[in-house]
């Protein structure tokens, strides 16, 4: 049972397991203590992913701030096989001024998941920002796959979810749109769609 940011964050050290979350959590003030340059550390990445369950029980986390630094970026940045549902993100925000060449995954929820489900999750005005002009020497060259709940989906299913944020991804001098962007307000970018849904958002 997760109750507290620490135990949010402890999350990282059992990937497998299965949490319920039992009250709100705003995160700002642990960021703020614990990481205020890189923001979260998203839980699971692709060469350790989450694999678990994780049931927000429909309470809130708040205050999340990812800074896009990682390959997956989001609540939780890789998951393989997990299930996470009945969860609500609230003013919290995404945005990359300096980031890698590698491909960039960012939801609010997860970055990246393969085989595995989302259900009943809901942002509430959190918004994704990605400054293209940090992209030298040539800013088209690089991906991003940035949705409100998912940034990218392998086989995995999307249900009753819903999103209020902004998702840009532009050169803030220009206003161009990066070329190998996909963004979308539930889902960025999906791939194996005879194994993907998405229902009822």
């Amino acid at each position: 049972v997760i109750s507290t940011a620490d135990e949010l964050n402890n999350m990282r050290n059992n990937l497998a397991a299965h949490y319920k979350l039992e009250t709100d959590i705003d995160l700002s003030t642990w960021i703020e203590t614990n990481s205020p340059e890189t923001g979260w550390q998203p839980i699971g990445t692709s060469a350790t992913p989450f694999t678990g369950n994780f049931d927000g029980n429909g309470h809130t986390i708040s205050g999340l701030y990812l800074d896009m630094t990682y390959l997956n970026n989001g609540l939780f940045g890789a998951v393989r096989n997990g299930v996470i549902s009945n969860l609500n993100v609230k003013n919290s925000l995404a945005k990359g001024d300096v980031l890698t060449e590698d491909c960039n995954s960012v939801g609010f929820v997860v970055g990246w998941m393969e085989t595995g489900e989302i259900d009943n999750c809901h942002n509430y005005g959190c918004s994704i920002y990605r400054d293209a002009l940090s992209f030298t020497p040539d800013p088209f060259a690089f991906e991003t796959f940035a949705g409100g709940i998912a940034g990218q989906l392998f086989y995995s299913s999307v249900n009753g979810c819903s999103n209020t944020g902004n998702i840009k991804c532009e050169s803030v001098e220009t206003g161009d749109i990066i070329s190998t962007t996909s963004t979308g307000g539930i889902v960025g970018y999906i791939e194996g769609y005879e194994g993907c849904s998405v229902s009822d958002c």
